[in-house]
């Protein structure tokens, strides 16, 4: 629980439908292990797409295609988001209460998101957020994104730290999933440091090791 990976897969002409819907295609929410709600929920979606997903709320809808929750991780990877919408209020019934439309491709809800280009190009395009009602309460933003507050978001962010990989490595290992990928970009960093710093040092052969032993 609290790791997904989802790899060469197309989603497509999913929907939510409720007076606050988040999430057409995707909900990743935070990690609840032995009541322990801090833990960190991961979610790799690589060489996917997401197409054709939708919110269709009453008076909140959140992420036509993903909602990200608090303390969650998403990374997509060479994947696409096209045509996914949000809509709210679409027969304008309601003028009392706040509309809110969010994020028409995607809501971060003060997770981290992380955009990467790797082997070919990331495709964000003709995503929508609409908000029917035409009081002044009514809000539509992100028509493909929607970053919260406390949000954060890696535009082609290969950049993650030793410690997150090892930590993403362990979670591999942990539910059965091959890890090889992740410790080239873990060994890579280590032989890419002995090098900056004219290291003279042979240390594949210790982490050859180091991975023979996860």
């Amino acid at each position: 629980k609290g790791y997904t990976s989802l790899q060469s897969i197309n989603i497509a002409s999913n929907s939510v439908s409720a007076d606050v819907a988040r999430g057409g295609a995707i909900y990743n929410a935070a990690a609840d292990v032995n009541g322990d709600k801090d833990l960190l929920s991961k979610l790799i979606v690589e060489n996917s797409a997401l197409s054709n997903n939708k919110v269709d709320a009453g008076r909140t809808g959140l992420g036509g295609a993903l909602f990200n929750s608090s303390k969650t991780e998403t990374i997509i990877v060479d994947s696409s988001l096209t045509g996914n919408s949000v809509a709210v209020d679409k027969d304008d019934k309601i003028s009392e209460m706040n509309i809110f439309s969010y994020g028409g491709a995607v809501f971060n809800e003060n997770g981290t998101l992380s955009i990467n280009a790797k082997n070919s190009d990331v495709a964000i395009s003709n995503n929508s957020a609409q908000a029917k009602n035409s009081t002044e309460s009514a809000a539509a933003r992100g028509g493909a994104i929607y970053n919260d507050v406390n949000g954060t978001i890696k535009i082609n962010a290969d950049d993650h730290k030793i410690t997150d990989l090892l930590y993403l490595c362990h979670a591999h290992l942990r539910y059965g999933v091959p890890c090889w990928e992740l410790w080239r970009k873990i060994a890579g960093r280590y032989l890419a440091i002995r090098d900056e710093c004219a290291i003279n040092f042979p240390i594949e052969d210790e982490l050859d090791a180091i991975y023979e032993n996860l």
